[in-house]
């Protein structure tokens, strides 16, 4: 038995925010901004500490994408799915983020030359 990591803290608090979220987005969507705010509070603590756990960057990147920041959301989802985390819906994210940037700049569109 040991004490667990700031990034363990975070990732297991951040799980249960995000299941918060979910629910109060879908049952009582006035109180949305209060959940979110505690969620922000209860990851960005340990990731501004140094935690780098790929379990924590995956929620932190998941977290990310529940309030529509997906660029911020990619870097932590690309490493986190590097590491194999065994969340399956940081892969799901992380492949919706790409294909939307991918439809987003067309190949041989005018954007990208």
């Amino acid at each position: 038995i040991r004490d667990a990591t700031a990034g363990e803290v975070g990732w297991i608090k951040g799980s249960f925010d995000l299941k918060e979220i979910g629910y109060v987005r879908q049952n009582l969507p006035a109180y949305v901004d209060q959940y979110v705010g505690q969620a922000e509070a209860d990851l960005s603590g340990p990731h501004r500490k140094g935690a780098r756990d790929p379990e924590f960057l995956a929620i932190l990147g998941l977290y990310y994408t529940s309030i529509g920041k997906d660029d911020l959301a990619r870097p932590l989802l690309e490493q986190a799915t590097a590491a194999h985390v065994s969340r399956s819906s940081a892969y799901d994210e992380l492949a919706r983020i790409r294909r939307a940037d991918a439809t987003a700049k067309p190949t041989g569109s005018e954007e990208g030359k």
